[in-house]
């Protein structure tokens, strides 16, 4: 029988064997597949919808696919010589485990979202007269767009500090990473607050920086 680093092996030579690479992910996914099910319905995932768990282990399976050159057996299972056909099941794991932190941030993100649209605008909100609000509008309009979708998703979805996953997910939505989405983030609103001085910083959200 091939052991896991044998399939993995093959796997990851995809670009000089396609068809050899998909019959060793073939082993792989049926020696693999109920195995990450099972963990994802019994530990990671139990706060998902059993169709979300079936996904997330399909989509489990792909990553382990297409980045099958990623494993070492320093990834894998310490007793991986006496089970070399489960050696990577922790690196399996791993990978399900950082796609049902994804999920759950965007699930989590998009709950946000419905529940801005369906509350009214809270009566503690900071008052803006109309002048206020035509000058935030045309400075804003002067923001790059790539900082305008910034400044509007985070200020509008999120007012307060974002945790790590909602990060992830609104960095994710973006198509950049979080460190960069922060810059961003935090050069439009310097460039704001700098014209905008004469106006009340709360009108742009000062308490929300990162």
């Amino acid at each position: 029988m091939d052991t896991d680093e044998d399939l993995l092996v093959y796997m990851a030579m995809r670009i000089e064997d396609l068809d050899g690479a998909r019959e060793a992910w073939g082993k792989y996914y049926e020696r693999h597949i109920e195995f990450i099910y099972g963990v994802l319905k019994g530990r990671l995932a139990r706060d998902l919808t059993d169709d979300s768990i079936k996904d997330l282990a399909q989509e489990t399976m792909r990553r382990a696919y297409s980045r099958a050159e990623t494993y070492s057996p320093a990834l894998g299972d310490m007793n991986g010589a006496k089970r070399p056909e489960t050696a990577s099941r922790p690196w399996l794991m791993a990978i399900a485990r950082n796609l049902v932190q994804d999920a759950l941030a965007q699930t989590e993100f998009s709950n946000s979202e419905e529940r801005l649209a369906a509350e009214p605008c809270a009566d503690t909100a900071p008052s803006v007269s109309d002048e206020q609000f035509a000058e935030v509008s045309r400075e804003m309009r002067e923001l790059s767009e790539r900082e305008q979708e910034v400044i509007t998703l985070t200020l509008s979805v999120y007012p307060d500090r974002l945790s790590p996953g909602q990060a992830r997910a609104l960095a994710d939505r973006l198509g950049t990473t979080t460190a960069n989405m922060r810059q961003i983030r935090k050069r439009a609103l310097a460039k704001l607050k700098i014209k905008l001085r004469k106006f009340d910083v709360s009108v742009l959200g000062g308490g929300a920086t990162q």
